[in-house]
Order: C-alpha cells, then structure tokens, then sequence
C-alpha cells in the first residue's frame, strides 16, 4: 500500500479516478451509487442512472465537508464495465465549482471502452 506524504496537502480542483473489482456481482447502479455515498461520507444533491458511451453509470452531484480541505462540491460518475466500477470523481470549492464543473463533465463523458485496436 502507498503511503500519503504527510507533507502534501490536497488542493482544490482537483479530479480523482479509481476502480473497484465487483467480482462478477450484479449490482444496481443506484443501490452501488447508495452504498458509495456512505463509504465517501458525502452527500447526493442530485444524480442517477445514466448511459455514458453505451455503458452504465450513476452521475451525480454531492457536497462533503473534509478536515483537511473544508466544504467542497463534488460531481462523481460510476460507471460499470465488465466485472469493475470506475469512479471519477471532481472536487472544488462551492464558490469555484461553476468554472470547473464543465472540466469534470467532460472527463466523465469521455469514458469509454476501448475498442481491440486502441488496446494494441
């Protein structure tokens, strides 16, 4: 496991990508989008189900409030291909989220899966 440099701070915007392993589970995407809100302790504004580039997402915004970065603004997409979820996930603060939001909407709209040739 990494371990955070404890001098590093974390910095608004920022856009920050992860994955999780479902391990061939079928899951709703609202009830994982639920179940992720919880882990990350944020709260759901708005959002749902979705198709981003034919695969199936939750995309939402939310509002968190962290120790180390105070009240932050989130948009955060979950988009399931094959047996992992990926998460995207962009943070600003509420009063610079509006210049940003349009960057974050664009990273997650151009997910997709990657055709045989784009592999090789």
């Amino acid at each position: 496991m990494a371990r955070k440099n404890p001098d590093r701070k974390e910095q608004l915007p920022f856009i920050q990508l992860g994955t999780e392993d479902l391990s061939k589970k079928v899951v709703s995407v609202v009830d994982y989008a639920e179940n992720f809100r919880k882990r990350a302790g944020f709260k759901i504004k708005s959002g749902g189900a979705r198709y981003i580039n034919g695969l199936r997402a939750y995309v939402g915004t939310a509002e968190a409030r962290k120790l180390e970065l105070g009240k932050v603004r989130i948009k955060f997409a979950l988009i399931f291909y094959e047996d992992k979820v990926y998460h995207i996930l962009g943070a600003a603060k509420p009063e610079e989220y509006e210049t940003v939001e349009n960057k974050f909407d664009n990273t997650i709209l151009s997910f997709k899966a990657l055709s045989r040739a784009e592999v090789e």
